[in-house]
C-alpha cells in the first residue's frame, strides 16, 4: 500500500476514533427535573455510569488508533495487520451503540 494512502486512511482512523470518543463522553449526563416541596421543578444532574465505560474504551481504542498512526509514519506494515485498527473501530463502535440503547433510569 502507498505511504500517502496508508496515512490518510490512518489519519482518518484516529478521527473516527476521536468521534466516537466525543459521542461516548455525551452520553455520561443525565439531566432531570425534580418538584421541590415548593412547587417548582428543580434540576439535578447526574451520571450514567454505563456510559463511563464507553467512554474509558472509546479512549483506549483511539489510543490504539493514534498508535497505528504513528506506526505508519513510520514505516510501512503488513496488509493483514490493518484488522488492529478495523477491530479497535468496531469494538468502539459496538460499545457506543450497546450503550445508547440501554434504558436510562427514570427519577
Amino acid at each position: 500500500m502507498a505511504r500517502p494512502l496508508r496515512l490518510v486512511l490512518a489519519s482518518a482512523g484516529v478521527l473516527l476514533g476521536l468521534l466516537s470518543v466525543l459521542v461516548a463522553a455525551s452520553q455520561i449526563t443525565l439531566t432531570y427535573y425534580l418538584p421541590s416541596p415548593g412547587g417548582i421543578a428543580t434540576t439535578h444532574t447526574t451520571t450514567f455510569q454505563p456510559a463511563i465505560v464507553a467512554t474509558v474504551v472509546a479512549v483506549v481504542m483511539a489510543l490504539v488508533l493514534i498508535g497505528w498512526l504513528v506506526r505508519n509514519l513510520i514505516g510501512a506494515s503488513r496488509n493483514w495487520l490493518w484488522a488492529i485498527p478495523v477491530a479497535a473501530l468496531i469494538i468502539s463502535y459496538a460499545v457506543i451503540i450497546a450503550v445508547a440503547g440501554m434504558p436510562r433510569p427514570s427519577f
